[in-house]
């Protein structure tokens, strides 16, 4: 034996963790992407793409992976190979939310019908995935308004069982006047700087109302747009500039870690979830602000999967009516900005889930600092640019 390996050893002894590999990076499986193209769901015709294990095994969980407002499946595209490397089967969608408004009652309903979609497929032998997903276990993940679509996806509807949020951004309070009603497991992944696609500060005003067991933990030096990977490099010119890529893998880091612990009964991810490595990144500011309850009733630390339903009649989600979208479009994948957010635009947002502010999240009425009107042309043209020069995305592979 090597003095190397005797010291790495000698280290995995005395320092449980330090040789463990961080839930970031890429697991055990091969895996690959399948294209099905666009996807009937809630009436809309949405991109949709799908990672998977290729090395055999399974069935195995199934997690909604969504973008932001103004983006598309491209900017959660480290985050579904991730999630495949590990065992999961990934979806992510490019959601009917940009420049024209942001209808989340639709967009929950598209979440649902998404995973109802990837079930469906997995018992169609004609289909890449054919066996492939275990429709018992499912969750979501979603950022910005993605994160408010997964969150409001979940309420009433105990066929998803775990829920975690990156850095989402609350609209009219919708999301803090669901969130009791959310009983599933959550994670509530923060950015520390706020700006213009934050200012709801869902970390103090939607978190506190979720039911136990619940997690929330603030990236150190995270804006808004460092939850995407890759990010959009046009982002922070609207929603505040933060760390950028060295802090992304923070929020992979406990979005996989929470999915493997509650869907996968995976004990080697329980040091995040309330353990040693969480208390590790605390204490070395990699993270802040966390709080948590009731982990230790979770399947990695020993617990069960909860029952998440029946759930108290809350009434249906808010009627938002019709989104203005084209229903056939999609969203440039470079996108991810929604210039009128940056600035005060003055637009009113309907209490009943759809709004009409802009594509980031921002609060209408003013609440976003206002930007320069040079800004606002620099973006504008960015994006009139990228449009043209990448009208239908092609699935990354």
């Amino acid at each position: 034996m090597t003095r190397a390996t005797l010291l790495a050893f000698a280290l995995a002894l005395v320092v449980p963790g330090v040789v463990r590999a961080q839930p970031e990076t890429h697991g055990a499986h091969a895996f690959t992407t399948w294209s099905p193209g666009n996807v009937l769901l809630d009436a809309h015709s949405t991109p949709v793409s799908v990672y998977y294990p290729t090395d055999g095994g399974g069935p195995f969980p199934l997690v909604a992976v969504v973008h932001g407002a103004s983006e598309t499946m491209a900017t959660m595209a480290e985050m579904a190979r991730t999630l495949a490397s590990r065992g999961f089967v990934a979806i992510t969608p490019t959601i009917d939310c940009g420049f024209t408004g942001c209808n989340h009652t639709h967009n929950a309903a598209e979440v649902r019908q998404l995973l109802d979609w990837g079930v469906a497929q997995s018992a169609d032998a004609s289909t890449p995935i054919a066996g492939l997903v275990d429709g018992e276990l499912r969750g979501v993940i979603g950022h910005s308004w993605g994160g408010l679509a997964v969150f409001l996806a979940a309420q009433g509807y105990p066929e998803i069982d775990a829920v975690v949020v990156l850095d989402a951004n609350d609209d009219s309070g919708i999301a803090a006047a669901a969130a009791p009603s959310v009983t599933q497991p959550s994670a509530h992944l923060m950015a520390e700087v706020m700006g213009a696609c934050n200012s709801t500060n869902w970390k103090d005003t939607v978190f506190p109302g979720t039911p136990s067991p619940h997690m929330r933990v603030v990236v150190t030096g995270a804006a808004h747009c460092d939850a995407e990977d890759p990010e959009d490099s046009l982002c922070p010119l609207v929603c505040t500039a933060g760390a950028g890529a060295s802090v992304a893998p923070y929020f992979r880091r406990y979005a996989v870690a929470f999915m493997g612990c509650v869907l996968q009964a995976d004990t080697s991810m329980a040091p995040w979830i309330g353990g040693a490595q969480l208390t590790a990144d605390t204490s070395a500011n990699l993270v802040q602000y966390v709080s948590t309850a009731g982990l230790d009733t979770l399947p990695c630390n020993g617990g069960t999967l909860p029952d998440a339903g029946p759930l108290p009649d809350a009434g249906p989600l808010p009627d938002a009516g019709t989104t203005a979208n084209d229903a056939a479009a999609t969203h440039d994948a470079g996108s991810g900005i929604d210039a009128a957010s940056a600035i005060d635009v003055g637009a009113a947002i309907d209490a009943g889930g759809t709004s009409t502010s802009g594509g980031c999240g921002c609060r209408a009425g003013g609440a976003a600092p206002s930007r320069s009107a040079w800004l606002f042309a620099l973006v504008v043209i960015g994006l009139a640019a990228r449009r043209r020069a990448r009208v239908v995305y092609a699935a990354d592979a």
